[in-house]
């Protein structure tokens, strides 16, 4: 039901969804002075498709992959700590499979817990910064609920890799979360509600991705086989991977 936030409402008995975003951001990688102001701006506009589907087993049991690519960056990189940072290009991401279990609740419940785990696979680029470098194990707790026309969702996750350096910044385990808070309109196929998303790092010493961000976007059931969504988001703190700004689309087919 929503772009960052997972509301456990899948269902079905081999049930197929297919999507794809588009996550345009604003400036996502920047290097900032001790005053707080950017001295670098390594990449200055990114485009990435996030290319998805899932299918639903017993109305509890979703499998799903993710496959990120970037068809566009520009920026002219820059330097970090005596390391040089590459103009970015074309690049695939990390592809990401999981499954969930929903333990509590149906697809429309006033109260749904799942649990599950996804796995993200060191398949993109770091060159271009579409990578972690690492395999990654993401055990995570996803809650959701529909109270007449309010829908909510929260989740958290520990995004467990080994410890990695870049530019003479470490990256290690990370403790991610995320909220949802919205209203249905139009007979409920209308969606309208804002995001929030965080993270914080789980070793000292150690750096993480995009801290903090707020969206605030629109889901529309066009038909029962269609979905459309659109928002804007902006980044709360100064943050690796952090834009100044992000606009993001999403199409959705249910067969």
């Amino acid at each position: 039901a929503w772009f960052a936030v997972d509301s456990a409402s899948f269902s079905g008995e081999r049930a197929v969804t297919l999507s794809i975003v588009g996550d345009y951001a604003s400036e996502p990688l920047a290097i900032f002075d001790r005053n707080g102001d950017v001295s670098q701006r390594v990449i200055t506009d990114s485009l990435v498709l996030h290319i998805s589907g899932s299918v639903t087993l017993r109305d509890r049991v979703r499998l799903s992959a993710t496959a990120p690519v970037s068809p566009w960056q520009q920026g002219p990189g820059g330097e970090y700590n005596g390391m040089q940072l590459a103009s970015p290009t074309f690049a695939f991401g990390d592809v990401g499979v999981a499954g969930d279990v929903r333990v509590y609740g149906g697809p429309r419940s006033p109260l749904r817990v799942a649990l599950g785990t996804r796995f993200s696979l060191p398949t993109g680029s770091r060159t271009n910064y579409t990578s972690n470098g690492e395999l990654a194990v993401e055990p995570r707790l996803l809650v959701g609920g529909s109270l007449g026309p309010v829908e909510y969702a929260a989740g958290a996750s520990a995004f467990l890799r080994g410890s990695n350096e870049l530019a003479g910044v470490m990256f290690g385990n990370e403790l991610r979360y995320q909220a949802a808070l919205g209203a249905r309109f139009a007979g409920g196929r209308l969606l309208v509600g804002p995001e929030l998303i965080g993270a914080t790092a789980l070793q000292s010493g150690t750096e993480i991705g995009t801290p903090l961000e707020a969206q605030f976007g629109a889901h529309v059931r066009a038909t029962s086989h269609m979905r459309f969504g659109l928002a804007a988001a902006a980044g709360v703190i100064n943050a690796i991977g952090e834009p100044t700004w992000r606009a993001l689309a999403s199409f959705a087919w249910i067969p």
